[in-house]
């Protein structure tokens, strides 16, 4: 989820926004093939939301979820900062420019990575 969030302009967590008449969630594109169980996402954030209301963003629990999720797998710690913001604009209108297609060669998502500074090691 994290890599669907960040991966087109910005860790704000506007692949958690729902759609509207007006605007295409994230979420419902075909580019967010095979994204699941956000609504845990929510069940944290509701948590958070009772311990320190409007403090923490969903698009820091998004990360550190992302952050959490591989120490409970025995990698790592990684160090993060926080203080993102949530937006409230989708960019599911940009979504295909960004995201790699699960259809699409090695090569292509390559160089997709390479244009964010991402390499192959």
């Amino acid at each position: 989820n994290i890599f669907h969030d960040c991966f087109v302009e910005s860790c704000d967590a506007s692949l958690l926004l729902d759609s509207t008449r007006r605007m295409l969630s994230e979420k419902e594109t075909d580019s967010s093939f095979g994204m699941r169980n956000l609504r845990y996402i929510e069940t944290i954030k509701e948590a958070v939301e009772r311990e320190c209301p409007t403090v923490v963003s969903c698009a820091d629990i998004l990360v550190l979820s992302g952050r959490y999720g591989i120490i409970a797998l025995g990698r790592p710690y990684i160090p993060l900062k926080t203080g993102r913001r949530d937006s409230r604009r989708s960019r599911a209108d940009i979504l295909e420019q960004h995201l790699p297609d699960h259809n699409e060669s090695m090569s292509v998502v390559l160089e997709r990575f390479a244009k964010i500074g991402i390499n192959t090691p």
